[in-house]
């Protein structure tokens, strides 16, 4: 089914994506709604064959407010990475937006990021902070402690994952690096596609809300294809990023197996992931083992500190790494 809107031309397409989220998706729709800005938008709703009753909810947030959103629904389940690649095609914006239907927005978002890209021309896109929140809406801490305002692929290899996909703001003209990626894929294959096309800003201030733990979540549920899909964008750097940088990611990526291993999560194939990472690198860049060695102590050793120091409800998903 599809919704009509007003024919105004929009600066920004807001892509929203949702399966089976009931229990969120008003909070989601209605936190894009109640955005002030001085610009016309369009609304995009990618509702991925829901079996419960998002549809419906959906549906009376549309008659609530006709004309400003457009509801694409699928006729059988695709995935998350091919809902935003349907929405993303049809986009009409100078700029483009992305929320998953269990997150959501605070108060002067789109106004904040808009206005610094209009004033940043050499970003590619631009994200923001996020506050995390448990299943019931429970505030946790945040999505990461400390950013440079601006960075670059280099950085983001080096850091890993750490930009909270509902805060990403990107140009259009580089929307086929959402286009043409190979479903499914992670949200961090989108950052560094961003990353290969200009700097990437970083505003302080949180500007979405991030839900840890949804029931859906791929971290949760698909482990083994996270892995693969993580190390799959750091190899296609190869030849793009300097090579100091590719090795330190696989680095980070090797200490991450190692954490799983500890974990003992089911369905993961740990030693051969760190056959394949050792794989890669150069036999001159052996002394990469020992950092990654080193990467995994220290990890385990300033996550312990870390949690001893961290006061209650002021948990960060992502910690700037020690030097």
């Amino acid at each position: 089914m599809n919704h009509g809107m007003n024919n105004s031309l929009p600066v920004v397409s807001v892509c929203v994506v949702t399966y089976n989220q009931a229990a969120y998706i008003e909070k989601c729709l209605l936190s894009v709604l109640g955005q002030e800005v001085d610009f016309p938008i369009e609304i995009l709703v990618g509702d991925d064959a829901s079996t419960d009753e998002t549809r419906h909810i959906i549906e009376r947030i549309v008659n609530r407010f006709p004309d400003r959103l457009r509801v694409i629904t699928a006729a059988k389940n695709q995935g998350a990475s091919a809902n935003y690649q349907q929405l993303v095609r049809i986009t009409k914006g100078e700029f483009i937006a992305h929320l998953d239907g269990d997150d959501y927005w605070l108060a002067g978002k789109l106004a904040a990021q808009v206005s610094f890209l209009k004033s940043h021309e050499d970003c590619a896109a631009v994200y923001s902070n996020a506050i995390a929140v448990n299943e019931q809406g429970e505030t946790i801490g945040r999505f990461f402690d400390e950013s440079p305002a601006i960075i670059d692929l280099g950085y983001l290899l080096r850091r890993g994952n750490y930009l909270p996909h509902c805060s990403l703001v990107y140009r259009s003209m580089h929307r086929n690096i959402v286009i043409d990626a190979n479903p499914p894929f992670l949200d961090y294959s989108l950052h560094l596609g961003f990353g290969r096309c200009g700097q990437l800003a970083v505003l302080s201030q949180p500007y979405a809300v991030y839900r840890v733990g949804a029931p859906l979540s791929a971290v949760a549920t698909q482990t083994a294809l996270t892995l693969r899909l993580y190390w799959n964008a750091i190899e296609g750097c190869n030849g793009i990023a300097n090579e100091k940088s590719i090795h330190r990611a696989k680095a980070r990526f090797l200490s991450g197996c190692f954490a799983y291993l500890s974990h003992k999560k089911p369905g993961i194939s740990v030693i051969q992931w760190i056959r394949t990472v050792l794989k890669s690198l150069p036999n001159k860049k052996i002394r990469l083992l020992a950092f990654a060695i080193f990467a995994v102590v220290g990890r385990k050793i300033s996550q312990i500190i870390d949690s001893l120091k961290q006061p209650k409800g002021q948990r960060i998903l992502y910690r700037t790494p020690r030097p």
